[in-house]
């Protein structure tokens, strides 16, 4: 979906959630490819035959969404976004975990080439990463230092 609304918000938090369990089940198949069709033949999202990554596992198609942004100037971006790159970090963030409920996923995730490539050092991830969490504007200025002994004006004497 084109726009970053309040809905899709709540689903990206729903994803997160999913994928945060201990519960293999709620986030296994989202690592599959074929989700996507399969959610669209039950009528849970529509069918986008434009769309080349809609069979894709989650990761693959967020690599992809993170490849084109990272392309776009911030402000030009397309408002989901968003959406898709704070389920993207949460990937990032599990597949580090090396708990036995989340090993099947950074598993899953370390041989996926499209996410690596993206989410890896020097990826559209990081590209993204560096433009939100990083400085606008170049260094702070240095404050000048008072000289002398007496540190400001004022006639005491």
């Amino acid at each position: 979906h084109a726009q970053g609304t309040p809905a899709l918000r709540a689903i990206a938090r729903l994803l997160c959630a999913a994928l945060a369990s201990d519960a293999e089940s709620l986030w296994t198949p989202l690592l599959t490819r074929g989700w996507g069709s399969a959610a669209a033949e039950v009528g849970v999202t529509p069918r986008d035959r434009e769309d080349e990554t809609e069979d894709a596992a989650l990761q693959t198609r967020l690599a992809a969404a993170a490849k084109v942004a990272a392309k776009v100037k911030p402000g030009k971006r397309a408002p989901n976004v968003g959406v898709a790159l704070a389920v993207a970090e949460k990937l990032r963030e599990l597949e580090g975990d090396e708990d036995p409920p989340h090993l099947t996923l950074r598993e899953t995730l370390q041989a996926d080439a499209e996410w690596q490539a993206c989410a890896g050092e020097g990826g559209a991830l990081d590209v993204l990463d560096v433009e939100q969490n990083g400085t606008l504007c170049g260094p702070k200025p240095i404050k000048p230092t008072m000289m002398g002994g007496g540190g400001g004006g004022g006639g005491g004497g």
